[in-house]
């Protein structure tokens, strides 16, 4: 028969087993999903590392480029026509005898310089260069534009003719017809062809025919 002592211990090896068989019971459903924990945490990472979709870019169009062709690429583009180049200017009449020489001999002198007080090839002023010209075709000017004035007959404007004086305050010039003159105008130019620039202008006629 059993003592006591030898019973106690018999009857903790019974708890203890009791307490044991409890414990397992208590964690066997943890055991029973042991990925499910797992599982969820990597439902969660694969959310994360979802990144959202881009909106599809939109293409961009370029205008069409206009091509030039064959013939067109190589053909010379054609230039501005150019100005027609001003006539010079013509008598008003058709000129004959004097006339026509006064004309021929001024032309002579064209790019002759103006120098005061000048009545030869070197160098001439206004009324030396109109004297100068006229002594050629045989008529005597006086020396200065005041005088040459009173040599001739003042004749109206409109019945002016190539080879007559054109006077005008302190300047004589020959007259070539159109609204133009010949003469030696003033210091740092030449003689040459200009325009009547004044409406304060005579026409002289010392060449009667």
């Amino acid at each position: 028969m059993a003592t006591g002592s030898e019973a106690a211990p018999s009857a903790q090896t019974a708890n203890q087993a009791a307490n044991t068989t409890t414990s397992n019971t208590t964690t066997a459903p943890a055991a029973a999903f042991p990925n499910r924990s797992y599982r969820q945490s990597k439902a969660k990472s694969a959310v994360r590392r979802t990144a959202p979709a881009r909106p599809a870019r939109t293409a961009r169009t370029q205008p069409a480029r206009t091509t030039r062709s064959a013939s067109t690429r190589g053909a010379p583009q054609a230039s501005a026509p150019k100005p027609a180049a001003k006539p010079v200017a013509a008598a008003s009449t058709r000129v004959s005898g004097q006339r026509a020489r006064v004309l021929e001999v001024m032309r002579r002198y064209e790019g002759t310089p103006y120098r005061y007080g000048g009545t030869t090839p070197a160098g001439f002023d206004c009324s030396g260069f109109t004297q100068y010209v006229y002594r050629q075709v045989g008529v005597s000017l006086p020396r200065t534009s005041s005088a040459q004035r009173g040599a001739g007959q003042l004749v109206p404007r409109s019945q002016a003719r190539a080879g007559d004086l054109v006077h005008m305050p302190g300047h004589v010039g020959i007259y070539l017809g159109n609204g133009m003159m010949y003469d030696a105008p003033r210091s740092g130019k030449s003689v040459g062809a200009r325009k009547i620039w004044t409406n304060r202008y005579s026409i002289i006629r010392v060449i009667k025919d």
